[in-house]
């Protein structure tokens, strides 16, 4: 297990962005994923500007976009009142300099049903000054690719 921050995984990955070293970049989205498994979504705060934008999946019932960390929180307590557990790992990514679209392989079980659930999916990030700035949710990853391509 990784003792690295949230900001030294962030300098990690942008250094590997930056050089174009696919497999450190690889390796530098894993760290941070595995850090969101084990301590969920608040150990990235440190690394999300104070006015990011975090937008739900078109698939999501009553899909809503979060500003701001506090935001992020209630868009976390929503998750974790829906989800028992949940898993994300970082397959592939496309993109670089400010924009980035991570593939993920998805795990979780309802916490009411019960019902498990595997999924592939996408998260387009947008960074500035070292930070994200936003991030979006796509159930479908070609469509993140194709939407980032045409910004």
């Amino acid at each position: 297990m990784s003792s690295e921050s949230a900001t030294q995984i962030f300098r990690r990955l942008f250094a590997a962005l930056d050089s174009g070293e696919r497999e450190a970049t690889l390796d530098a989205l894993r760290a941070g994923y595995e850090l969101v498994n084990r301590d969920g979504v608040t150990a990235w705060l440190e690394c999300m500007d104070p006015q990011i934008e975090w937008t739900e999946g078109e698939e999501v019932p009553e899909r809503h976009v979060y500003r701001g960390h506090e935001g992020v929180l209630r868009q976390q307590e929503r998750f974790e009142e829906a989800w028992e557990s949940f898993r994300i790992e970082p397959v592939d990514y496309a993109g670089s300099g400010d924009k980035l679209v991570v593939i993920v392989d998805l795990w979780g079980r309802g916490r009411g049903s019960g019902a498990e659930v595997e999924a592939r999916a996408a998260h387009v990030w947008e960074f500035r000054e070292g930070k994200a700035v936003r991030f979006e949710i796509y159930g479908d990853p070609e469509k993140a690719l194709r939407d980032v391509e045409a910004r």
